[in-house]
């Protein structure tokens, strides 16, 4: 449950991206060379600019209707207050989880397979799992004990080796 007034300020946000992005088209849109087709004033240019002026046209209602409407939203509750901010964790977790894929393909090939996948399986499951369910030493022993099966399936199941990096003296 978010409030009205967020609501209006992501559209205001949108409406301004997408002015912005009609402008680019727009700049773009001359460097297009006109082709040997030309259909009265429609061109290979003029398409992408009237696309483009639309599209800042419907931004520019946007951005007003946005901006109208954050002035008449009553001002938002305690209990709408804390949703929205429940909700701006959301996208840094997403963003955690995509440093952490970078993480692990940065460092599988040096640190090795036996190291890196466990500690990257334990930090994924612990930051997409719940605070009251979280149970760090079992998701630990599960990361490693889901590692070093599929560790074992590959080595030995498939005859594929797995980097090891640090532990290339072992294999």
């Amino acid at each position: 449950m978010t409030s009205l007034r967020s609501k209006h300020r992501a559209n205001l946000c949108c409406g301004i991206f997408f002015l912005v992005l009609a402008a680019v088209v727009a700049l773009y849109s001359k460097t297009i060379p006109v082709g040997t087709l030309n259909m009265g004033i429609m061109n290979s240019q003029s398409f992408p600019l009237i696309c483009s002026a639309v599209l800042a046209l419907l931004s520019i209602c946007l951005v007003w209707q946005s901006v109208r409407g954050m002035k008449q939203a009553p001002k938002p509750t305690e209990e709408e207050l804390a949703a929205e901010r429940a909700e701006r964790v959301k996208p840094l977790r997403a963003l955690c989880a995509v440093i952490l894929v970078g993480a692990y393909i940065q460092f599988l090939k040096p640190v090795g397979y036996l190291i890196m996948t466990p500690l990257f399986l334990f930090g994924l499951v612990m930051l997409v799992t719940p605070k009251s369910v979280r149970r760090p030493v079992r998701i630990a022993v599960i990361s490693i004990v889901v590692s070093a099966i599929i560790y074992l399936t590959f080595r030995y199941g498939f005859a594929v080796q797995l980097p090891m990096g640090l532990l290339k003296n072992l294999g």
